[in-house]
């Protein structure tokens, strides 16, 4: 059995690492959907996503608590920043506020 995948280095400037990042949801949905159900959806409170990557769990919990909540980001992952901000345009988020910053 080869190990050599855990000696792998990565580009974390390369936009396809984090487009392979952002496929992980697919196998993870079912972790990530239990952990969403634990957050008890109000209107009008503030979210804070530490290590928010590319986006999940996000931009769905943007989604589910609606424009009266704020969903606020933080990461230090550049290329996650800029893919998670392609994210919000394209579904047209305005309850979401991303920080480039480590926690």
């Amino acid at each position: 059995m080869s190990s050599d995948y855990l000696h792998q280095t990565y580009n974390y400037s390369d936009l396809e690492l984090v487009l392979s990042i952002d496929e992980l949801a697919l196998w993870s949905a079912p972790f990530g959907l239990k952990l969403l159900d634990k957050v008890e959806m109000k209107t009008n409170i503030k979210v804070l996503d530490i290590g928010s990557g590319p986006g999940f769990p996000m931009i769905e919990l943007a989604q589910r608590l609606g424009e009266t909540s704020k969903v606020y980001g933080i990461d230090p992952w550049d290329t996650a920043i800029e893919r998670v901000k392609q994210k919000i345009a394209f579904h047209q988020l305005t309850n979401i506020n991303i920080q480039h910053a480590v926690a």
